[in-house]
């Protein structure tokens, strides 16, 4: 009898077991579906971001609906209200446009479909959960200390600036930009000689940048709000056979890390975030949300500058190997 009971109670327990194995399977997000918006999946940022996402999908056992904006604050319009139609439980999306987007989400909200956005939010984070983004800020700052102790070493305190933003992201390059001014403006001998939308695209920033050294005989450094920005200003540099000028991003690419690694006359230095952690942590916040658990308003992440002296020292090609 003594056995048939302990061989009863282990039984129960193994059960028990699998039941809560279960229960916790499901919590984590077995019935979920979750509607995502992309920026433009033809960034390497956003192709290593969406791997993340899919990891994280299926380690919790959530739906994706993974699409593209493309940079279109229209398509992306169209992309929420087939989400809605679609009743998924929440969406995700980097907003393509901060202010003209914010009704189209706060109609996704009123129909009772949470919106969670990373990377780029609305503006003032309106009728967002929980923005899941790098403090865009912050890399700018350091980028800018980097260009500032390089200006202060190289060339005596005193240069010529380019930069070349991307005004329509009035979220994410617009702090980036921000924060380089702040280091520089206080320089009293650095002037900005141009600040102009290279449309975060290669041949938009090569054509800009062949319109600024045109008029302008002396540039030190080019800041480009992202990878492409700078590859463009880079082939109007070659181009024009302009030497010793310092290029600086916040981006991530296989391309700028291969730049560093190789030490390109030009491109110097990169502040990055992992875009696969920010993808599996946009995930599991929906999923905690979903969940009923409490969930922050911002979730930002810090940037960390990458030069062509520490590069080295960063794990890059484990996380572009998972691309998806």
């Amino acid at each position: 009898m003594k056995r048939i009971a302990v061989s009863l109670l282990a039984t129960l327990m193994l059960i028990g077991m699998v039941v809560c194995a279960i229960a916790e399977s499901a919590a984590a997000g077995d019935d979920f579906t979750i509607g995502i918006s992309l920026y433009f999946r033809r960034d390497e940022f956003y192709k290593d971001l969406e791997t993340g996402m899919i990891l994280e999908g299926k380690d919790l056992g959530v739906t994706l609906i993974v699409q593209d904006a493309d940079t279109d604050p229209a398509k992306q319009a169209d992309q929420f209200e087939t989400f809605v139609a679609q009743k998924v439980d929440a969406i995700a999306a980097a907003i393509t446009d901060p202010s003209g987007l914010i009704p189209t989400v706060k109609a996704a909200g009123d129909s009772g479909v949470p919106v969670f956005a990373f990377d780029g939010g609305t503006a003032g984070n309106e009728g967002i959960t929980t923005f899941i983004s790098m403090d865009n800020y912050q890399a700018g700052v350091i980028v800018g200390e980097w260009m500032k102790q390089y200006i202060e070493e190289n060339l005596g305190g005193e240069a010529n600036v380019v930069i070349l933003d991307f005004p329509i992201s009035s979220v994410v390059c617009a702090a980036r930009v921000d924060g380089v001014k702040s280091i520089l403006e206080a320089m009293s001998g650095v002037q900005i000689v141009a600040q102009q939308d290279g449309k975060a695209s290669r041949t938009e920033s090569m054509s800009v940048m062949e319109n600024i050294l045109q008029v302008n005989e002396k540039v030190d450094l080019v800041f480009g709000i992202n990878d492409d920005t700078c590859f463009g200003a880079i082939a109007a540099l070659e181009a024009a056979q302009r030497q010793n000028v310092a290029v600086i991003s916040v981006g991530w690419s296989k391309e700028m890390f291969e730049m560093l690694e190789n030490k390109n006359p030009y491109f110097r230095a990169s502040a990055i975030q992992n875009p696969a952690t920010m993808g599996r942590t946009t995930i599991k916040t929906i999923v905690d949300y979903l969940n009923g658990k409490e969930v922050p308003p911002e979730v930002l992440d810090k940037a960390v500058l990458v030069t062509q002296d520490t590069v080295d020292t960063y794990e890059w090609r484990s996380i572009v190997d998972q691309r998806q």
